[in-house]
């Protein structure tokens, strides 16, 4: 073969590495550049201005409402972390591709008026948003949303998916007390008739009986620490429970004191606990065990 001809070819295949590589630049830029317009205004809302959030899905309604910094739950206290992570991560949700724009379609998402949960923020008296949230989807934290006045069916992905179902106890201040060991110098707990009373003497912790005091164990003020640190709640006595339980009297009531941190301990019969916190309206229900291991290293 002549020398001219391998040239020739040679350029020519030099030529075609060259366009396909411009090819696939242009392409992954176009691709990269590609913004999928919605209707959604996550990153515009305001989320340090709302102070109120509504959700509502078959069988469950619930209302946050911001207080003097404070958020409520239906008129109990909410976990501020739980909303201001939900209002932090409304920024990130990515809104995927169209799924459909035919209204015949929504019950099949579950986005229809009657079954999607919907969510609206407002600041003050202004709608700052309103979202349709349908089932989730296929892949992890991904589920289908569209606006009320549109028919378009958007895949998204992000904690709002999840977070709109919430039964209203999910969005309550589960955390009852938080022990800062350095600030107590005193714990009392009467449990049963029971009478156990702690001291902080000279650095170091005693079991006071009448005017006598013994040492108590390093490891036991250690693993009694771990239990209040922070101490959460499983869940809220209902206002049936409460009427059962303790307006009735159908209950066992005890006392614990650490501190500043005063609460009543209420069971039926041990098989459950329940505490009524001083200054606090709820009636936390305690983790499986807590009072059973509190019971044991006092003893």
């Amino acid at each position: 073969m002549k020398k001219q001809t391998l040239l020739t070819l040679l350029i020519v295949f030099v030529v075609l590495i060259l366009v396909s590589v411009l090819f696939f630049w242009f392409d992954f830029r176009t691709t990269k550049d590609e913004k999928i317009e919605t209707p959604f205004n996550f990153a515009e809302v305001q989320t340090e201005l709302v102070d109120k959030i509504e959700f509502k899905s078959a069988g469950n309604q619930v209302v946050l409402e911001k207080n003097d910094s404070k958020w409520k739950a239906d008129n109990n206290l909410a976990s501020n972390s739980e909303v201001s992570e939900l209002l932090n991560n409304l920024v990130s949700i990515k809104i995927g591709k169209i799924v459909s724009s035919n209204p015949a379609n929504h019950g099949r998402f579950l986005i229809t008026n009657e079954l999607a949960a919907k969510v609206t923020l407002r600041i003050g008296d202004i709608n700052a948003g309103e979202y349709l949230i349908g089932k989730s989807a296929q892949g992890v934290g991904e589920f289908f949303i569209r606006k009320p006045n549109s028919d378009d069916v958007y895949e998204a992905k992000g904690a709002l998916g999840i977070k709109a179902r919430y039964p209203i106890d999910e969005w309550r201040e589960k955390n009852i007390f938080s022990l800062n060991i350095n600030e107590v110098k005193e714990m009392s707990f009467n449990i049963h008739n029971k009478k156990n009373d702690l001291e902080k003497l000279d650095g170091s912790w005693k079991t006071k009986t009448g005017y006598t005091s013994a040492d108590f164990a390093n490891e036991k003020m250690s693993q009694l620490i771990e239990v209040f640190s922070p101490l959460r709640a499983r869940g809220f006595l209902t206002e049936q429970q409460i009427e059962e339980f303790v307006d009735l009297k159908i209950s066992q009531k005890s006392n614990i004191t650490i501190g500043d941190f005063e609460a009543e301990l209420y069971d039926r019969d041990e098989l459950m606990w329940w505490l009524k916190v001083k200054g606090r309206d709820d009636y936390f229900i305690l983790p499986e065990g807590v009072v059973e291991k509190i019971q044991k290293l006092l003893n």
